[in-house]
């Protein structure tokens, strides 16, 4: 377990060590400045400015011909809003997780391979290029 949390927080150490010094020094806890700053695209301005541009520039869609109640044109809206803000993010998450996901799948298949080629080796005595290379393809 120990081995495990240092791992997982390692990213950290400096923010605690940070904190462990201004905590004896100063006698005080970390305050906003003593944190790294945002990146410009993360701040509240930034975001709260492409929410409120994307909100007013909502297009309902033309095929509709009936009209709207008030209270779903303010979710289509809201959700309009919500994935111009947020949709490069859940793109680039999404590829990310699609390939954690293809590796994970992916690693049981090679493992059944490995072991089945190593099952086949003593008893090998064909002369197919294939077979008889098989294991570097692994």
């Amino acid at each position: 377990s120990n081995i495990l949390n240092g791992l997982l927080f390692l990213w950290m150490q400096p923010l605690f060590r940070r904190a462990s010094l201004l905590k004896k020094q100063y006698s005080r806890g970390v305050e906003q400045d003593d944190l790294v700053p945002l990146a410009r695209m993360d701040e509240a301005t930034s975001v709260q400015n492409m929410f409120e541009e994307a909100y007013k520039n909502y297009a309902p869609p033309s095929s509709n011909k009936k009209k709207q109640t008030e209270g779903k044109l303010s979710n289509d809206k809201l959700n309009h809003a919500l994935i111009a803000v947020c949709k490069q993010r859940l793109i680039t998450a999404g590829i990310i997780k699609f390939f954690n996901t293809c590796f994970q799948f992916t690693f049981p298949l090679l493992l059944n391979e490995i072991l089945i080629y190593f099952e086949e080796v003593p008893q090998q005595q064909e002369t197919d290029d294939f077979k008889k290379y098989r294991g570097y393809w692994l």
